[in-house]
């Protein structure tokens, strides 16, 4: 009997995730992960992101789509305005 040859593994890059977990996306908004799922389902969205739904019920939400919110809420400061901390719960 022929033993199977070791079959290769694609790798992705860490740096650069094609979706995030419902933890993941949490952990950077810095809001809890039941936060996110209960707002998702009262509207269908949370904060204007809509999630892929697996198969197996589970959520995974666009990185691309994640770094354009992220990128839209830095958005230009006025001259001279102050930045606050952010309060820890």
């Amino acid at each position: 009997m022929k033993a199977h040859p070791k079959t290769t593994t694609q790798t992705w890059r860490v740096d650069a995730p094609l979706a995030l977990t419902t933890k993941e996306l949490g952990a950077l908004l810095r809001v809890k992960p039941e936060t996110i799922r209960s707002g998702y389902c009262k509207t269908g969205n949370y904060l204007g992101l809509r999630p892929l739904k697996l198969s197996n019920r589970l959520l995974r939400w666009s990185a691309a789509d994640v770094e354009r919110l992220l990128g839209d809420a830095a958005g230009p400061c006025e001259e001279g305005a102050q930045i606050l901390p952010s309060r820890r719960r």
